[in-house]
C-alpha cells in the first residue's frame, strides 16, 4: 500500500466518498510542494521576451549594424570575380546550369568521365528493365488462364532473354552479375522444359487424331498419359518461370540502385569541386548538358588555353574570348542537326591567337 493511501473499509457504504476524500488529500499535499506562480512566470517568459525583441526592432537598425561589420559585396565585386562565383547566396544550388559557363568550361574535363560512366550504367539499367519485362511476359504466357499455352512462343521468349543477358558487359556490379547468371541458368532450364512440353503437345494432338484414341500411339503412351506428361511439364515450366522473373527483377532493381548510387557520388563530387554545400542529383541527360551545353553562353571571361573542347555544343550566339579563333573552331565542328545553327566540336583544344601589346 502506497504511503498516504487510506485503507478502504470492506463495509464502506459509499466507495466514491472515500475516493473523493483521497483526491482532496492528494491535492492538498501537492499544494505544499508545487509553486504555481513560478510555473506561470516561466511559461510567460518566452512570450515576454518576444515582445521585448519586437519593441527593439522599432529603433535598432540590424541591417545597418551587420553592414558595418561585414560590408556587402558590390555588383562590381561579383563581376570581377565572376569566374568562381557560383551564386551570391552561400549554400546549395538548384539549377546546375546556373553555374557560370566559364566555370563549367573550366571543370568539364573533370566530369566527362562521370558522364560516360553514368551513361553506361543507365544503358545497363535500361537493358535490365527489358529483361525483367520479357520475364514478366514469359510468366503471363505460361500462366495463361485459357489453358492453351503456346510453348513455342515461350521458348522464343526464353531464347531472347538468354541473348539479352549475353549482351551485358562482364564488368557489372556483383549483385547484378549474380542475378543475371542465375537468370541465364534458369532460362536454360526453362527452355528445355518448354521444349519437352512442346513435344508433348504435338504428340497429344497426333494421338487425338488417331483412329483409336484410347489405344497406345507410336510413343507408347495413351492420351491420358500424354495429358499427364503435358500437365507436369507445364507445372515445371511455371515454377521455373517464377524463378526467372524473380532473378531478372532482382537484377533490374540492383541496376537501378547502382545507378542511383553513382548519380549520388557524382552529385557530391561536383559539389566538392565547385565549393558549394549541395548540388542537385543529375540524370545522364542533365549531366551532359552541364558539361557540354554552351549554346548562347557567355564565355568571354573563360580561359580556354589547353582546354579539350571535344563534345562542346555551341551556337552563333555563344560569346567567346577575343583571342579564340572562332572560324577554326567552326571548321572543327559539325552542325547537328543540319540547319539548326548548333555546332558540336569534333575534337581537340581551342586555338588561341596571340595579340601584340602596343
Amino acid at each position: 500500500m502506497m504511503v498516504g493511501q487510506q485503507a478502504i473499509p470492506s463495509d464502506a457504504g459509499d466507495v466514491m466518498e472515500v475516493l473523493h476524500a483521497e483526491k482532496d488529500h492528494l491535492i492538498a499535499e501537492l499544494g505544499s510542494v508545487l509553486d504555481v506562480e513560478s510555473g506561470l512566470r516561466e511559461v510567460l517568459l518566452r512570450s515576454d521576451h518576444s515582445k521585448q525583441i519586437a519593441r527593439l526592432m522599432d529603433f535598432v537598425d540590424i541591417e545597418g549594424g551587420l553592414s558595418a561589420i561585414v560590408p556587402r559585396r558590390s555588383q562590381a565585386f561579383w563581376a570581377e570575380h565572376a569566374l568562381w562565383s557560383i551564386t551570391e547566396a552561400e549554400g546549395g544550388l538548384e539549377d546546375p546550369l546556373a553555374v557560370a559557363p566559364a566555370v563549367r568550361m573550366a571543370v568539364r574535363s573533370d566530369f566527362i568521365r562521370y558522364y560516360e560512366a553514368l551513361e553506361n550504367t543507365e544503358r545497363i539499367s535500361e537493358h535490365l528493365r527489358l529483361i525483367a519485362s520479357l520475364a514478366t511476359s514469359l510468366r503471363e504466357d505460361l500462366f495463361n488462364d485459357s489453358g492453351s499455352v503456346d510453348f513455342s512462343v515461350a521458348m522464343e521468349t526464353c531464347l531472347r532473354i538468354s541473348g539479352e543477358v549475353g549482351k551485358l558487359s562482364p564488368s557489372l556490379n556483383n549483385s547484378i552479375t549474380r542475378a543475371m547468371t542465375e537468370t541465364y541458368e534458369s532460362v536454360t532450364e526453362l527452355t528445355a522444359s518448354c521444349g519437352a512440353a512442346s513435344d508433348a503437345v504435338r504428340t497429344l494432338e497426333n494421338a487425338r487424331h488417331a483412329p483409336h484414341r484410347s489405344a497406345k500411339n507410336s510413343s507408347g503412351m495413351t492420351v491420358r498419359d500424354l495429358k499427364k506428361v503435358l500437365a507436369a511439364a507445364h507445372d515445371d515450366a511455371c515454377q521455373i518461370s517464377l524463378v526467372v522473373l524473380d532473378r531478372a527483377t532482382s537484377g533490374w532493381l540492383a541496376g537501378r540502385r547502382y545507378l542511383a548510387e553513382q548519380i549520388n557520388v557524382t552529385r557530391r563530387d561536383i559539389a566538392r569541386r565547385l565549393g558549394v554545400r549541395d548540388f542537385p542529383a543529375l540524370t545522364v541527360a542533365e549531366l551532359r548538358a552541364f558539361t557540354d551545353d554552351f549554346i548562347s553562353a557567355d564565355l568571354r571571361r573563360a580561359d580556354l588555353r589547353g582546354v579539350d573542347m571535344t563534345g562542346v555544343r555551341w551556337s552563333a550566339q555563344t560569346l567567346w574570348p577575343a583571342e579564340l579563333d572562332v572560324e577554326e573552331l567552326r571548321n572543327r565542328s559539325t552542325e547537328s542537326p543540319m540547319g539548326s545553327g548548333i555546332f558540336v566540336v569534333r575534337s581537340g583544344t581551342a586555338r588561341m591567337r596571340q595579340f601584340a601589346v602596343v
